[in-house]
Order: structure tokens, then C-alpha cells, then sequence
């Protein structure tokens, strides 16, 4: 850059004749400038200082003679070494050299034309004008932005004060969960996903289950088989000693032994109670009860279902299903199957005709308009101690055989009321 300004000073200094002569800028216009000017101008010097070049770099120009040496110009190398500005016919070389002189106005600096001999003749060539003066850019002042107030989006609420914000509370036709204008969240409960007098149906299984008549131990139980007796009324009291309930102890037995010893034959019960609170599709870890033939039937009790129906809601029926087996064909049969109301059997009696089969299956007693002989609401359904009772009946009249229940599961069908109901 500094070596094209130094060109530049150059053609502003010197006449048509001068210029075109000495400084080669007719080598220029063809292409060929860069040796021209780096060996013939007599401008290097003052160019290589502009250009910030070490002093023992500077070119040497003897002020006698037209032929300059030293470090070659950065914009190319001559290849001859040497050229002789010429005045004149083409190719005569005479050394003779014009003063330069000084134009009459900078800003517009002549045309040069220069002729110059070659190896196949001469040609003729425009001198390339000087760049123009570059205009400092005025810089202009940062446009301006209007915003319409449409543009400038939603206005922002100041955040409610929970200190002076009264919460709002929910009224009687609203449900769910939502957050009001103090921030708060407000659940009003679950919103009905029915319409009203649509059925709507709630399956759950028990949690829990005892025996009904005997409230103590499998170790317990077992004990009153080797309890001594005179008469009945010792083994009544020591079945209530270890958790038998009136009517089962009302049912044992007194019973004579070989060697002239009496000993209490126990009202059968249900044992391994915990086993139908679960599923476990195995008859050995289900509830057992052996049955026999008497008059006493003990009642087993599944609760704990966690229904949760709604309290606006009506029922239109109960369905209970037994997981249960029998240790022998034709041996077991159903006695009763009845509703508990907290803890307490308290409907109408169900049961299935024909004997238990041998692998677990599920049988289902009551159904989805079946109330079992009485009114029911939400709240006795969801109770801790809503569930059935189920007992077993021993279809022979001699020997014994197993009855097994493993779970059970409890379906209530209700529906919404409509304003009309």
C-alpha cells in the first residue's frame, strides 16, 4: 500500500513528458509495472521508508544515473535488471533526463503515455490514472426505532399480595384442582367423569382377612384338641379362653379316649387366615378350613378393599368374586356368602350350587343390580370393614375334607345422580 502512495506522489510531481519517460508507468498499465518501479523510478527509496524497511535495506540511487540498484520492489522483479527511459524514436536510448514539474492542481494529475521498445517492437500504452482520493465516510447517526404500543406485547399484572389477597373459595358446582387469584392452590375435589345415570363400576381386592368365629392363633386353635374334660362346659371355656366366639364353642365336644380319658373335639375353623389376603395361586398358602358334618359353619372375612366411590354417588349393585378350591371332588360346597357391614355380616345370603373344584378358579356372587336385600351408600362401601364372608359346607356324612381360599375381589356398579333424582 505504502509503495502504490509513493507512485501516487510520484505522478502528481512530474510532467507528461517526465513522467512517461522515467517512472515506467506505461510498464504498469500493461502489468509489467512492478519491475519498472522497483528499479527506474527513483521513488523506492522514499517508498521503502514509508513502508517501515530496515535503513541497510533502503535502495542506493546514484542522482547521476537513471539506473537504480538495491532490494526489489515488493510488487515484482524485472527480469532484464535494467531499463533506459527513452525520449524519441523507439528503442534509442539517450540517458537524457527532464526535470519534473510541478502540476497546477493535485487533484488532477495528467495522462501519460510512454513508449517503450521490446523484443518484438514497440507498443503504445495509457498510463493508469491514480486512484481517486478515498472520501472519509461520514458516519451517521443509529436509526431510530418507533414501537407501536400494539407491538410492545401483553401487560404484566403486578404479583397478588398473599397478605391483603382474600383466597377464594370453592363453590358448590365446581371440581379439581386449580389456583385462584391469590396464587393458592384450591382443590375442590374430583370432578365426576361420567354423566349422571351413566353406570360407573369400581373393582378392588381385600387387604385383609380373619376368621369370623375364632379370633386366636393356628397354635391356639390346635391346643383345644388335647384340652381335658368332664362335660362340655369345660371345653366351652377353654374355647373362649383362646379366642373362640360363643357359637363356636357352643359346638364343641366332649370326647371319650381309649384308656378311659376325656379330651375337647373343637368346632372347626379357618386357619392360615392371612393367606386370602393375597393372591398367591397356590392352595397351600391359602386360607384352609376343614369341613365336616355338623351344624356349626365358621365364616371367613375379607376386608379392606379401598373402593372409593363418590359420596354423591348411588349404588346400584355389589359383586363378589372367591379365588377357592376344594381338597377333594364332591366333598365342599358353598354354605353362605354374605356382605359385612362394618366388620358385621349383615345382607341376604348367597351362594352357588355344586361342589368346589380342585384348581383355583374364581366364582362371582351378586352382580351389577344385585343390592343383596338391602340400601347401600358411599360411605358403608368405602369403611375399612366393608367387605364378604364366605363359609363352606361339607357334603358327605362322615370323614373330612379341605376347603381353600386364596383372595377375593369386591365390585360396586353405581352411577351419578341427575338433578332430577
Amino acid at each position: 500500500m505504502k509503495y502504490e502512495l509513493s507512485v501516487y506522489t510520484a505522478l502528481m510531481l512530474c510532467t507528461v513528458a517526465a513522467c512517461g519517460r522515467r517512472s515506467g508507468i506505461g510498464d504498469l498499465a500493461r502489468g509489467d509495472g512492478g519491475a519498472a518501479l522497483g528499479k527506474h523510478s527513483g521513488f523506492d527509496e522514499q517508498g521503502a521508508r514509508d513502508a517501515g524497511a530496515p535503513a541497510d535495506e533502503l535502495p542506493k540511487t546514484d542522482p547521476d544515473d537513471l539506473t537504480t540498484t538495491g532490494t526489489a520492489s515488493p510488487l515484482g522483479a524485472d527480469p532484464s535488471g535494467t531499463t533506459n527511459a527513452s525520449e524519441g524514436t523507439p528503442g534509442q536510448a539517450n540517458g537524457t533526463r527532464t526535470e519534473p514539474q510541478t502540476p497546477s492542481a493535485i487533484d488532477d494529475p495528467p495522462t501519460s503515455s510512454s513508449t517503450a521498445g521490446g523484443p518484438a517492437g514497440s507498443s503504445t500504452s495509457e498510463a493508469a490514472s491514480p486512484p481517486a482520493t478515498a472520501a472519509t465516510p461520514t458516519q451517521q447517526p443509529a436509526p431510530t426505532t418507533s414501537v407501536d404500543a400494539a407491538d410492545a406485547g401483553p401487560t404484566v399484572d403486578p404479583e397478588p399480595d398473599p397478605e391483603t389477597c382474600d383466597p377464594v373459595a370453592c363453590s358448590a358446582d365446581e371440581c379439581g384442582v386449580s389456583v385462584d387469584e391469590c396464587g393458592q392452590t384450591r382443590d375442590c375435589g374430583p370432578c365426576p367423569s361420567n354423566t349422571c345415570g351413566e353406570s360407573i363400576s369400581v373393582t378392588k381386592g381385600a387387604s385383609t382377612s380373619r376368621g369370623m368365629g375364632f379370633t386366636g392363633t393356628d397354635d391356639d386353635y390346635f391346643s383345644l384338641y388335647d384340652a381335658p374334660c368332664d362335660t362340655v362346659a369345660d371345653c366351652e371355656v377353654a374355647c373362649a379362653a383362646v379366642g373362640g366366639d360363643e357359637a363356636m364353642c357352643a359346638a364343641s365336644e366332649c370326647t371319650d379316649n381309649f384308656d378311659d380319658t376325656k379330651d375337647c373335639l373343637p368346632a372347626t375353623a379357618w386357619r392360615n387366615v392371612a393367606g386370602a389376603a393375597q393372591q398367591s395361586d397356590d392352595i397351600y398358602s391359602a386360607a384352609v378350613l376343614t369341613v365336616v358334618y355338623q351344624d356349626y359353619e365358621d365364616f371367613l372375612a375379607v376386608e379392606g378393599f379401598g373402593l372409593e366411590v363418590p359420596s354423591d354417588a348411588i349404588i346400584d349393585g355389589i359383586e363378589v368374586a372367591f379365588l377357592r378350591a376344594a381338597g377333594s371332588a364332591g366333598d365342599v360346597t358353598d354354605y353362605e356368602i354374605r356382605l359385612l357391614e362394618a366388620g358385621e355380616r349383615s345382607s341376604d345370603a348367597r351362594a352357588v350350587g355344586g361342589d368346589w373344584g380342585t384348581e383355583l378358579s374364581w366364582v362371582e356372587y351378586g352382580g351389577p343390580t344385585d343390592l343383596w336385600g338391602r340400601t347401600w351408600t358411599p360411605a358403608m362401601v368405602n369403611d375399612p370393614q366393608f367387605g364378604a364372608a364366605i363359609s363352606a359346607d361339607y357334603l358327605q356324612t362322615a370323614g373330612n375334607a379341605r376347603a381353600y381360599v386364596d383372595h377375593a375381589q369386591i365390585t360396586v356398579h353405581y352411577h351419578h345422580a341427575c338433578s332430577a333424582e
